[in-house]
């Protein structure tokens, strides 16, 4: 990309992305609904706003207008998918529209079909889903993981809106943040294994032209 290039990340509250990214220079802005956060963020928004110049925007994706200007030459959307609480089909179509014609796309979920979540499964009958009791006793609608991915899930949805994937990666968390030894047994299994056996998924796309 550009050395000025302009970027825009969908979801901001942690903006560990967004402030990485503006410090080598590149403009950057982020979507988030800040009403679901109250005025939680106001701070962090003020702080990466004066120290970085990121411009946060306010508003829903999926429902307000986010006009048709195809302005960014690259669009993030990472740990949002697993969240919707429905198809994904709309916020991809709206976050092809943010983009140019040539602008790259990065997609990232967790994986559903983990080594780790297919052992658990296995073995103490545990599904890879929140837990049962964060899920009953949260509020309506539930924000958490409503719906994993596995590789073909990623690669049906990009495709079925209209992106073609240039780069498709699987990667586990940093050893370091392990807490035992079978995590980093299984972390090392997962990397010499098929790429179906990774935590996370990282695709990399362009409008399908």
């Amino acid at each position: 990309m550009p050395a000025k290039a302009r970027i825009i990340d969908i979801g901001f509250f942690i903006p560990v992305v967004p402030i990485t990214l503006a410090k080598p220079g590149f403009h950057v802005s982020s979507i988030e609904n800040l009403a679901f956060y109250d005025n939680a963020l106001n701070d962090i928004i003020s702080l990466v706003s004066q120290s970085y110049g990121i411009e946060v925007f306010d508003f829903n994706i999926l429902h307000d207008d986010i006009g048709t200007t195809k302005q960014y030459d690259a669009v993030i959307l990472s740990a949002i998918l697993e969240h919707l609480n429905g198809t994904p089909k709309y916020l991809l179509n709206r976050t092809r529209v943010l983009g140019k014609d040539n602008a790259y796309h990065k997609i990232a979920v967790p994986n559903v079909a983990a080594i780790r979540k297919r052992i658990s499964l296995l073995l103490k009958g545990s599904p890879p889903f929140p837990s049962i009791s964060a899920y009953f006793h949260s509020a309506y609608p539930f924000t958490g993981h409503n719906r994993e991915y596995t590789v073909r899930d990623l690669m049906y949805v990009l495709k079925q809106s209209g992106f073609d994937i240039i780069h498709l990666e699987t990667y586990n968390r940093s050893a370091t943040l392990k807490r035992s030894f079978t995590d980093c047994l299984l972390s090392i299994v997962a990397l010499i294994g098929p790429i179906s056996l990774c935590e996370k998924m990282l695709a990399v796309a362009r409008k399908s032209l």
